[in-house]
């Protein structure tokens, strides 16, 4: 199917729409539609929800004001848009403990929480608790690109936290987990 490049609008009036924000394909049911976080996406429900990387920068990840809207618009927009039997996926970096993620996996654990099938592939393997990762511990992700020397080099640039984060998707607290700045 080919839709026709001159005919982008933003109200269908019996043709098949195609913008920046939503698509529909001809002879097809269903549409696509896009929105960033906080954007609006009342009016339509979703069988599928996708989120990626809801977090863009360290900046929103370290701002409480950014973690509570994002945590906001997803239970009050985005969550509340599901059909029946709908799936959400949700890849993203895990930048903070406090991240829609980690959110997420702390209500996973409540008797009402939704459960998640949670896929983990850290930079380097470091232990066997995800079945979907067959490397061998101490093996990078992707050696082709990124080998286990390049992503020691970067290690030692970021820094353990960002690291962490980052690349071996564990979050941690900026002060550290066992002595913290505010004791000294």
């Amino acid at each position: 199917t080919q839709l026709f490049g001159a005919n982008v609008r933003t109200v269908a009036q019996g043709t098949y729409l195609r913008n920046s924000d939503i698509f529909e394909v001809a002879g097809h049911r269903g549409t696509y539609r896009s929105a960033g976080v906080g954007g609006g996406i009342t009016g339509m429900g979703f069988d599928f929800g996708i989120i990626d990387d809801p977090v863009k920068n360290r900046a929103e990840a370290e701002s409480k004001t950014y973690r509570a809207a994002l945590w906001e618009w997803y239970a009050s927009t985005f969550y509340t848009r599901q059909e029946k039997d709908a799936a959400i996926l949700v890849t993203c970096t895990r930048w903070h403990q406090d991240d829609l993620a980690g959110r997420l996996l702390e209500y996973a654990q409540s008797e009402d929480g939704d459960q998640w099938e949670v896929i983990d592939f850290p930079a380097i393997k470091e232990d066997d608790h995800d079945p979907h990762d067959i490397r061998d511990i101490g093996a990078a992700l992707w050696a082709e690109k990124y080998g286990e020397q390049r992503l020691a080099k970067i290690k030692g640039v970021i820094g353990s936290y960002q690291w962490a984060s980052l690349y071996q998707q564990r979050p941690s607290p900026a002060e550290g987990g066992m002595f913290k700045r505010s004791w000294f």
